[in-house]
């Protein structure tokens, strides 16, 4: 095919590239959940092939993490192989406008992102946040009762994440995406505005994209620590994918400037991800205390001691706004 992509070599000949056919093998070693390879685009790069760099690098942490989610008993390997996905969903929309996922595999992949999602959220709550709580002698044993309530629950989703990732739906997905990137189809019938958008140097596109994600925070975190739930919600949306941008496409800045700005910028997205970690657990906590008798007295005393810890975060989350806004923002490499 005359338009067909010319893969950068360590792309093209990468074992595992289209070959996602068979199903995570639970019996597969378990023992370490796989982070993020560490990515460097070029400068060389163009749009296109920083693209498939980074949707083949946000892949190979899904396929990774798959046998630890297959074998049904690693928390660390569903948060692994959510953050994987997490990241792939992000770096296309670092690119909208340029390359889109067809419908049907978006759909599919949301599909997969909700059954890791809910495996997540109720183990954060069962193993982390609920530890959080500070029960005096009379909450005590009511809080016990809701700690093995969200337990239950969360090796129940765990089992329907294995389920998920051994299932042929999954398989499907995972070939489907393989040859996407691989073939890619987006070249087919473009015209030359759209080839000339492909080709280009990678580090416009980048200055870009962070240009128009730091306005965005900007315009969603003022007086963030004024914010309601839903609009504070938005603000972290906008500091994560912001701060998916800096890792993407860090190989395009310079170190001098990034450096300074990621730090900061993650500090602000650990304490927003933690007042998300709260608003999922009271959802959670709600549930319980509607549906689950035993776990209902001790879910009430968790959500109300939640919220206050929320409140007295307030003063700290001005303060990290306050140095996010101090810092330059990163300067693209040239020349």
């Amino acid at each position: 095919m005359e338009n067909e992509l010319k893969l950068p070599t360590d792309l093209a000949q990468r074992p595992n590239a289209g070959d996602s056919t068979a199903r995570p093998d639970p019996h597969t070693d378990t023992r370490s959940a796989t982070t993020a390879a560490r990515l460097t685009l070029k400068r060389r790069d163009t749009v296109e092939s920083a693209f498939c760099k980074i949707l083949h690098n946000c892949l190979d942490q899904v396929h990774a993490n798959a046998p630890l989610v297959a074998a049904g008993d690693s928390p660390e390997g569903v948060h692994q192989m959510r953050v994987g996905l997490r990241r792939f969903r992000s770096a296309l929309d670092l690119f909208e406008g340029v390359v889109t996922l067809p419908d049907g595999m978006e759909e599919e992949v949301k599909w997969l992102a909700d059954e890791l999602g809910r495996a997540r959220d109720w183990h954060v709550l069962a193993n982390a946040t609920l530890r959080q709580v500070d029960a005096g002698d009379d909450q005590r044993d009511a809080l016990r009762e809701t700690s093995a309530a969200a337990l239950s629950i969360e090796q129940a989703r765990q089992a329907d994440a294995a389920q998920a990732v051994t299932s042929p739906r999954y398989a499907e997905l995972m070939q489907a995406l393989d040859q996407w990137l691989t073939t890619a189809p987006w070249r087919d019938g473009t015209d030359s505005a759209r080839t000339k958008q492909l080709d280009a140097n990678a580090i416009d596109h980048a200055d870009k994209v962070m240009r128009k994600r730091h306005r965005k925070l900007v315009q969603r975190g003022r007086g963030l620590h004024k914010l309601d739930a839903h609009r504070r919600h938005r603000a972290r949306i906008a500091a994560k994918k912001l701060r998916y941008a800096t890792e993407f496409f860090a190989g395009l800045f310079r170190p001098k400037t990034l450096k300074p700005y990621r730090r900061v910028l993650s500090k602000l997205q650990d304490d927003l991800g933690w007042g998300n970690d709260m608003a999922v657990a009271d959802g959670l906590l709600s549930h319980l205390e509607l549906h689950h008798r035993k776990a209902s007295a001790g879910a009430s005393y968790a959500r109300g001691f939640l919220a206050a810890r929320v409140q007295d975060d307030r003063d700290n989350q001005r303060k990290l706004w306050k140095r996010f806004r101090a810092t330059g923002r990163p300067v693209a490499v040239r020349g």
